[in-house]
């Protein structure tokens, strides 16, 4: 069911979504081009810049706007599948509440990464098109810097990767995750649901950044008794990002957890 539930989400998102992708990379296509023959063209100079200005205004609005969409699909997505008017729908189908939420979070997740991949995606082409430079050259100069980091760093450089990236996964899931876990419990209430909601969030955000504090100050003491230490000893799987990715971890579980609970027990649909 968890499958059915994916497809029906990601068929729902990208109905939104899909369009302003394609606005992304024909904008920039556009304004590439606008920047690349405006010297060129025989028109009032004054006409062509003020076309190529606003087409690259227009691209990389379309690219924030293509960003910030993620998310708020994300957010009315939830609210409006499992805490408005299709709540009592959702709630009436043989799935688990846990299913509903991470179909969800999957979802936003991926249309999130499909985002900020198109985004750098049209702003390479953006480069390529605009300052005439070829796509052999680009690749070339991150295959330089790429070779150049692993001369550096070594084999250690896949152990930063693979930990960086699975953090950054997780945390963009704890952030999905307390967003839902605000509107669960905000959404409980009877009155000032969106208000309430907005309160929860700033205090999940308020509380996480006073036990980052407090762990951050702990460790820097603990490092502090440790007394100096060299270079090569930050080649070795890192207490510090490890400790990170646990932190993530039991974000991710809690604000899970709570999601859980409040819309199996407290949800509220009037």
């Amino acid at each position: 069911m968890l499958g059915k539930l994916l497809k029906y989400e990601l068929k729902a998102s990208g109905r939104m979504l899909l369009p302003i992708y394609g606005a992304v990379l024909v904008m920039g296509i556009i304004s590439s081009l606008f920047l690349r023959t405006a010297p060129d063209m025989n028109w009032d100079n004054t006409i062509m810049t003020v076309l190529t200005m606003v087409s690259i205004i227009l691209f990389f609005g379309l690219i924030f706007a293509a960003l910030c969409l993620s998310l708020v699909v994300s957010i009315l997505r939830f609210k409006k599948n499992l805490l408005g008017e299709e709540g009592y729908l959702m709630n009436t189908l043989p799935v688990s509440t846990w299913q509903n939420i991470v179909a969800k979070a999957i979802v936003a997740v991926l249309y999130q990464i499909i985002s900020l991949i198109v985004a750098v995606f049209a702003g390479f082409s953006f480069t390529m098109v605009g300052a005439n430079v070829s796509f052999v050259e680009i690749f070339g100069s991150v295959i330089d810097a790429f070779r150049e980091i692993l001369s550096q760093m070594g084999g250690v450089f896949w152990l930063y990767a693979v930990e960086i990236l699975v953090i950054m996964l997780i945390s963009t899931f704890g952030s999905n995750m307390m967003i839902y876990a605000s509107m669960s419990v905000g959404h409980s209430m009877n009155s000032h649901k969106v208000v309430s909601s907005v309160a929860v969030f700033l205090g999940f955000y308020i509380v996480s950044q006073i036990i980052n504090s407090f762990l951050l100050a702990g460790g820097a003491y603990f490092y502090a008794l440790a007394g100096s230490y060299s270079l090569s000893e930050l080649y070795r799987p890192q207490p510090a990002i490890l400790a990170i990715l646990v932190l993530e971890i039991a974000y991710l579980t809690a604000y899970f957890f709570i999601t859980k609970y409040f819309l199996k027990r407290r949800l509220n649909l009037q």
